[in-house]
C-alpha cells in the first residue's frame, strides 16, 4: 500500500481574478501575505473607515472609492450576453455585494435574521478568501508518484479552487504588503461591523484545501519548541516528499518486511531496538537478509568486504538497549544476563542452535555493535531500522521469539504488534535519531566508531508527491521524580489532543500519563470521541506504584472521574481476536496470520486523530515512555495513512475488545 499526502505550493486564483487582472494589476498573493493569515483574523480595529461620501477635515467631499469587489462586478457587467449566458454563475463581487446589502437592509428589530444574514456573509467571505488561496500542486519528479483523486469543479460560493499542477517557477509576488493591505482595506470597508463574525467563520470552517493543517501546524510548532529534549534537529523533524509504504502485522510481518529493506541496502544499515534474542525468529530473518546482500554482491567471498555505492565497506550497526546488572536481576531475578555487547552472544554463536554462517557478517561488513547500558528507568526504548538514510522502519515490536507464532504447545505466549515502512526525507530524521543514541552507547568488547548525525552528501534520497511526515522522538531521563512533558513526542501528542474536533483512537499496551489524561478529559467534555484500547494486565506489577504510575484498571477509573461528559469516553481491553470473521479484516491473509499468531496481548502503539494524522512508534502511553524511556515515533499527517492505519490496525482490534468496566 502506498499512500500520498499534500503536494508541494504553487500560487493559483480564481478565473473571475484572472478576467479582473488588467483594471486591477497582479493578484497573485506570496505565502508571507495569504489573506487567511493569523494576521487577517485579528479584530478589527475600533476606528471605523470614514464612508465614501464623509467630508474630510479640509471640508473637501471625499470621491466614492471603487472596491475590489465593485471592480470585479464590473469587469462581468462589461461580459457579452453570451459569455455571461455561458458562464451561468455569479462573480464574487456579487456574491459579496448582495450579501453585504442584504445584511445591511435587514432592520434592527430583526436579530434573528440579522444572524442568519451574518451568516451567510461569512459564508461568501471564506469563498472569496480561498479564491485567494495559496493551493497544491504536484512537484515535478522522475521518481514513482502517488496521485490522488483529481478535485471536483469548484463552486464560486462553497468550494476551493481546484489545485492545477505546475513544474513552472512560482510567479513573483507584486510589492510586500500592498495587495495585502489592498485586500483588507477594501473587504474591511465593504464589510463593515461584520469583519470579525466573518474572519470567525472561515477560521472555524472545515472545508479547506488543507485537511491536516489544524492538526499539522500547532503539533509541529509544540514539537521543534522541545526539540532540545528531543533526538532529532527541529530543521530535520519535518519533511515532505515521503511515500507510506506498508502497515505490518505481526512479528513475521513486520521482519519479513525490515529483512526486504536490508536486501536493497547499497550503504548502510543502522538497527536500534531494546531487546534483541539471539537467534529468535526475528534476529535470524534479519541476519538471514545480510547474508543475502552478500551473496548478490559481485565477487561474494566469506572473507572479503561487501562494498557499497560509494566504494566502502557497507556499514552495519546494531544498537541495543542493555540493563545494567542491578536492573536486570530486579525484572528478571532468575534469569541469567546475556552479555549482548559480544558481537557473538549477539549473534547467537555461543548457543547450541547457532547458525555458523552468522560469523562470516563480522569479517563480510563494517559491523558494528554498542549497547546503551543503564541502571534505572532511562532505558532505550526505541526500535527502528534506517537503510541509507532514505529507506525506515518503526515499529512497537522487540526482537523476540514472543512476537512470532508458537512452534509447539507451551511456547512462550505471544503478543500483537505493529509496524510500518517508509521512504523519503523522514528517513534522514531517522537516521540523525539513531546517530544521536548511537553516540551516548559503547562497547567494551570491540572498538566502534561514532556516527555523524548528518547524513553522508552520497546518499541519494528522493522525493515523491506529498507524503508529509514528523520524527516525533525524547531523550532517556535518569530523574525517577521527572514529570516534565518538554520534548517532541509529548508536546506534539498533547497538541493532538488539544485541537481534535472529531475523534480521537488510542491503542496502547499501557496507558497512565497524568498530562494525557487532562488532556483527553477535557477533549471529552468539548465534544471529541476518545476511544482507548490497552491490555488489562499489561505491566500491572511494575505499573501500580508512585513512579511509574497507575495500573491500566485504575488510570482509566481516574480518566472517568475527571470527565464531566464520559458518554463521550469508550474504554476497552485487548481479547483474542480468534472469534472474529475473516471479512473483518482487510484481506484473508490478514486474518489468517493473526489466528495464527493467537495473541493474548497487544503491545502495539497507535494515535490516530481525526481520522487525519496517525502517530506510531515505540512510545507508551504511559508515564515510563513519556518521562522517562528513549521513544522515536513517526506522525504521518495524511487521512488516507490515517485511514489505513484504522482500518487495518485498530478497527480489527476494537471490535474483537473487551468494554472495560466503570467502577
Amino acid at each position: 500500500m502506498k499512500v500520498g499526502g499534500q503536494p508541494g505550493l504553487t500560487l493559483t486564483l480564481h478565473e473571475e481574478q484572472e478576467q479582473s487582472h488588467n483594471e486591477i494589476g497582479p493578484a497573485t498573493p506570496s505565502a508571507s501575505s495569504r489573506v487567511d493569515s493569523a494576521e487577517h483574523h485579528q479584530a478589527r480595529p475600533q476606528a471605523e473607515p470614514p464612508h465614501p461620501h464623509t467630508p474630510d477635515p479640509a471640508g473637501h467631499s471625499r470621491q466614492p472609492r471603487t472596491t475590489l469587489a465593485q471592480l470585479l462586478l464590473q469587469e462581468r457587467q462589461a461580459e457579452s450576453p453570451a459569455t455571461r449566458e455561458r458562464s451561468g454563475k455569479p462573480t464574487l463581487g456579487e456574491l459579496l455585494i448582495q450579501t453585504h446589502d442584504e445584511f445591511h437592509s435587514t432592520s434592527a428589530d430583526q436579530p434573528d435574521k440579522a444572524q442568519g444574514k451574518k451568516s451567510r456573509l461569512g459564508k461568501s467571505w471564506g469563498a472569496f478568501k480561498r479564491a485567494l488561496h495559496i493551493t497544491p500542486a504536484a512537484k515535478k519528479t522522475t521518481e514513482p508518484v502517488v496521485t490522488q483523486p483529481a478535485a471536483a469543479p469548484a463552486n464560486t460560493e462553497t468550494a476551493d479552487v481546484t489545485p492545477q499542477p505546475t513544474t513552472s517557477p512560482v510567479r513573483q509576488p507584486p510589492a510586500a504588503g500592498l495587495l495585502e493591505q489592498q485586500i483588507r482595506t477594501e473587504t474591511q470597508d465593504l464589510f463593515g461591523s461584520v469583519w470579525e463574525a466573518a474572519a470567525l467563520a472561515d477560521r472555524t470552517s472545515t472545508t479547506s484545501s488543507d485537511p491536516v493543517a489544524y492538526l499539522r501546524d500547532p503539533m509541529l510548532k509544540a514539537a521543534k519548541g522541545a526539540a532540545r529534549n528531543g533526538t532529532v534537529s527541529a530543521e530535520n523533524m519535518y519533511s515532505k516528499g515521503n511515500m507510506f509504504n506498508s502497515i505490518d502485522l505481526g512479528g513475521d510481518n513486520i521482519f519479513k518486511a525490515q529483512a526486504n529493506m536490508i536486501r536493497a541496502a547499497k550503504q548502510e544499515v543502522l538497527l536500534q531496538t531494546f531487546q534483541w534474542e539471539p537467534n529468535s525468529k526475528g534476529a535470524n530473518m534479519l541476519l538471514n537478509a545480510l547474508h543475502d546482500l552478500a551473496a548478490a554482491h559481485p565477487g561474494a567471498d566469506p572473507l572479503s568486504k561487501v562494498r557499497g555505492a560509494d566504494g566502502q565497506p557497507v556499514r552495519v550497526r546494531i544498537l541495543v538497549d542493555e540493563l545494567g546488572d542491578r536492573a536486570f536481576k530486579k525484572m528478571w531475578p532468575d534469569a541469567v544476563k546475556p552479555d549482548i555487547a559480544n558481537p557473538r552472544v549477539l549473534l547467537g554463536l555461543d548457543q547450541s542452535n547457532a547458525d555458523p554462517r552468522h560469523e562470516q557478517l563480522l569479517h563480510q561488513f563494517d559491523f558494528e555493535v554498542r549497547t546503551y547500558k543503564h541502571q534505572l528507568i532511562n532505558s532505550l526504548h526505541s526500535k527502528t531500522l534506517v537503510v541509507d538514510g532514505a529507506h525506515a522502519a518503526l515499529t512497537g515490536a522487540n526482537v523476540q521469539e514472543r512476537n512470532h507464532p508458537a512452534e509447539q504447545v507451551g511456547d512462550i505466549a505471544k503478543f500483537f504488534d505493529l509496524g510500518v515502512t517508509l521512504a523519503g526525507p523522514a528517513a534522514k530524521g531517522l537516521r540523525e535519531d539513531f546517530a544521536f543514541s548511537w553516540n551516548k552507547a559503547s562497547n567494551p568488547h570491540m572498538t566502534t566508531q561514532s556516527l555523524p548525525r548528518q547524513a553522508p552528501a552520497s546518499f541519494t534520497v528522493w522525493e515523491v508527491e506529498g507524503g508529509e511526515m514528523a520524527v516525533l522522538s525524547k531523550q532517556p531521563n535518569i530523574n525517577p521524580l521527572n514529570t516534565s512533558v518538554d520534548n517532541p513526542q509529548d508536546q506534539a501528542i498533547l497538541a493532538a489532543v488539544r485541537h481534535a474536533r472529531e475523534r480521537i483512537q488510542i491503542l496502547s499496551p499501557n496507558f497512565n500519563t497524568p498530562a494525557l489524561e487532562a488532556a483527553l478529559a477535557k477533549a471529552a467534555d468539548r465534544g471529541v470521541k476518545v476511544d482507548i484500547l490497552t491490555t488489562s494486565y499489561a505491566n500491572r506489577d511494575r505499573l501500580d506504584n508512585s513512579i511509574t504510575g497507575r495500573s491500566n484498571p485504575q488510570a482509566y477509573n481516574h480518566l472517568l472521574q475527571k470527565c464531566k461528559h464520559p458518554e463521550n469516553l469508550d474504554l476497552r481491553y485487548f481479547s483474542s481476536l480468534e472469534h472474529l470473521m475473516p471479512m473483518q479484516y482487510q484481506s484473508q491473509q490478514d486474518w489468517e496470520d493473526l489466528q495464527e499468531l493467537r495473541p493474548i496481548g497487544s503491545h502495539a502503539k497507535l494515535m490516530i486523530i481525526d481520522n487525519k494524522v496517525a502517530i506510531t512508534g515505540s512510545g507508551n502511553m504511559d508515564k515510563t515512555s513519556w518521562h522517562f524511556t528513549g521513544e522515536t515515533n513517526i506522525a504521518l499527517f495524511d487521512p488516507q495513512a490515517a485511514a489505513a492505519m484504522q482500518d487495518k490496525a485498530f478497527a480489527p482490534l476494537w471490535q474483537a475488545a473487551q468494554r472495560a468496566p466503570r467502577m
